[in-house]
């Protein structure tokens, strides 16, 4: 090639470069960002009779009977959907414990949305979210992807949880960590999902939930960190709609709609909690950062959201909520999945440090005014009414938020449901009376 061609085609490569930089700088919105790695198996799900799925990285496929398996982390991936890299990241930090064998299986659930499909040629059966899966919403059915059904993305943790207990009969540890967006979903669901609970008393199955670097937080009631201060609450003086699902407990939707905020208080106690927080999470202009006016009353990063959080916990339950939540700072680790989940710390969590006890059976100590058995429930499910709780009509619900069942009730103290023509999995009795509504989950095996 002579010079006159080598620069003849070097000029027009250079030219061909600053239109496509210009095309960036002039249109951004034409850089669609998608992921490039879907999940090579799936987990299927009857949702209102239509066949769909969400796709998992997994060694093996999880709806296949394995003995051999007694743990189970599920890795839930950030805002980028790159469940790929969590599930390595996960198997890197497993096999650098001393306790990790070939009976501990990782997990990583993706949660598409729109942009991931077409690229990736995924077909109808794949559900997609919007940014809304961290908080609980229902899966998306536009007119460019039509669905014939949707799910929060909350049901589709309770299918995977009950779904590992189903085909792992050895399993005895469920560790659900998530990382950034992903740890803003562990954050929420691990206080309005019954699974634990049902999972130990049926199973008896112990779970623990790992919530590594939020953006923000579920807080319990109105109050926040006084300006300045780490451990001092009070209720704000502000017009932010700051106490609104998924930064507090009213105007609550989908998912945790059908347990209601008393529930939801009572459901996170219980439950098994570690919120690991990095030390050099203080990038307090990060791109990721939720800088809405919700989350900024949660402080000013990541690690001061974290450290502001867990003495908000300890504000509205008291030192009691220690016994079974705890708060670790991963040193030298910035917003990094990989960083948290390889440390000593997460790996201390994740592997060396199983949950010691199951969340409280509730459901096999109920109150005194209602009482349902039994709980798993193959045909006749019993519940019973006394006091002055006397309820005028009940409902039953799916995890979808559908109501199955809605009747009056006319007289008497009991009520004897046939559900044996229902398909196995979580559902929600839901009881009113003049003054109150009680819910109660159980599990149709």
């Amino acid at each position: 090639m002579t010079f006159f061609q080598n620069k003849v085609q070097m000029n027009f490569i250079l030219n061909q470069s600053f239109r496509l930089m210009a095309v960036f700088l002039l249109f951004p919105f034409l850089v669609v960002a998608q992921v490039e790695e879907v999940g090579p198996r799936t987990l299927k799900m009857d949702i209102e009779g239509n066949l769909l799925c969400i796709p998992y990285f997994a060694g093996t496929q999880i709806d296949s009977v394995n003995t051999n398996i007694n743990k189970v982390v599920i890795v839930v991936h950030g805002m980028n959907r790159n469940a790929g890299d969590y599930y390595r990241n996960m198997k890197e930090a497993a096999s650098m414990s001393a306790h990790y064998t070939d009976s501990v299986m990782i997990v990583a659930p993706q949660f598409l949305e729109e942009e991931d499909l077409d690229p990736n040629h995924l077909d109808a059966t794949y559900l997609y979210w919007s940014s809304g899966w961290k908080s609980g919403s229902n899966s998306k059915n536009n007119s460019g992807h039509p669905r014939p059904a949707r799910i929060p993305s909350y049901a589709a943790m309770d299918t995977l949880m009950l779904r590992l207990a189903q085909y792992h009969p050895n399993l005895k540890f469920i560790v659900v960590a998530g990382h950034s967006a992903g740890a803003q979903l562990v954050n929420r669901y691990s206080a309005c999902s019954p699974l634990a609970d049902m999972l130990f008393q049926k199973y008896g199955i112990k779970t623990r939930f790992i919530v590594a670097n939020p953006s923000s937080y579920l807080y319990l009631d109105n109050k926040r960190a006084i300006p300045g201060s780490v451990n001092h609450f009070e209720v704000p003086n502000t017009t932010c709609s700051y106490n609104r699902w998924r930064y507090g407990l009213e105007n609550l939707y989908t998912y945790p709609a059908q347990f209601g905020a008393d529930s939801i208080r009572n459901m996170m106690k219980r439950h098994d909690v570690v919120y690991l927080l990095g030390e050099l999470d203080t990038d307090e202009t990060s791109s990721s950062l939720d800088q809405s006016c919700q989350a900024e009353l949660q402080g000013k990063n990541r690690l001061e959201r974290g450290t502001i959080y867990y003495n908000h916990l300890i504000d509205y339950y008291g030192t009691t909520i220690t016994e079974t939540q705890h708060r670790d700072t991963v040193p030298g680790v910035g917003h990094d999945n990989r960083g948290m989940f390889t440390s000593s710390v997460g790996r201390y969590w994740l592997f060396m440090n199983d949950p010691v006890g199951g969340p409280l059976a509730v459901l096999q100590k109920p109150g005194k005014n209602l009482k349902i058995f039994p709980n798993p429930v193959t045909d006749e499910l019993h519940v019973l009414f006394s006091g002055n709780f006397k309820p005028l009509f009940f409902s039953l619900l799916n995890t979808s938020g559908k109501i199955i069942v809605n009747y009056q009730v006319v007289s008497g103290n009991r009520l004897l449901l046939h559900v044996g023509n229902l398909k196995p999995g979580l559902y929600l009795l839901l009881l009113n009376d003049k003054n109150k509504t009680v819910t109660k989950p159980f599990l149709k095996e």
